[in-house]
């Protein structure tokens, strides 16, 4: 047993200098299998609801990669130690942290509808009031115009069945309105849509 530990310390050791002299892919996805469980295992310590793991995960690997380059044979720490409990760790902590402070950044960086955007003092709130008004007139007006192409184009019952829509209101309660029975109605609709997408 001891000597499978020291045989995997050794391998790891020659697949870090691998990566750091090499930026050997390979090798540092045998680094990443071989610290699995302790990557999970800090990303478990770590985890806050609402937050995805895998995220953490992403955060922890990133930080071993920095580890390879970053790590010397003289320092106390085997690899191990120091990619996870050193590195990644505070690579986590930090990312936690970053996170808490990021938590209402969008109360912190709304721009109030009362904010000045030109000289004249004219403000978003009613600059976007204008021009939702505007796009309101045009849009009715081009329906105004749609249905009047429209109206020429109905039988008079389709026109009727029209006159007596609203979008609110049931088949059933068109079709007493209009003195026609429902299934009338429905397919009335049906052909005023289809003549409407014509036009």
């Amino acid at each position: 047993m001891v000597k499978a530990l020291m045989k995997k310390d050794i391998d790891l050791e020659i697949l870090v200098k691998n990566v750091r002299l090499h930026s050997n892919d390979r090798a540092f996805n045998k680094i990443i299998a071989i610290l699995r469980e302790d990557i999970s295992q800090l990303a478990q310590n770590y985890y806050i609801v609402g937050q995805d793991i895998n995220d953490l995960r992403v955060i922890i690997e990133l930080a071993v990669w920095n580890a390879c380059g970053n790590y010397s044979e003289d320092y106390e720490l085997d690899f191990k130690a120091y990619a996870i409990w050193v590195v990644a760790k505070r690579a986590v902590l930090t990312e936690l942290t970053q996170s808490k402070a990021k938590k209402h950044i969008n109360l912190n960086t709304g721009i109030s509808l009362e904010t000045p955007i030109n000289g004249d003092g004219t403000t978003l709130g009613a600059t976007l009031l204008e021009h939702d008004l505007e796009s309101r007139a045009l849009n009715h007006i081009e329906n105004e115009c749609l249905i009047e192409s429209l109206k020429e184009l109905l039988t008079p019952m389709e026109l009727d069945v029209l006159n007596n829509y609203s979008p609110t209101l049931k088949y059933a309660e068109v079709a007493d309105d209009a003195g026609l029975n429902q299934k009338c109605v429905d397919n009335s609709l049906s052909r005023i849509r289809q003549k409407a997408r014509r036009l």
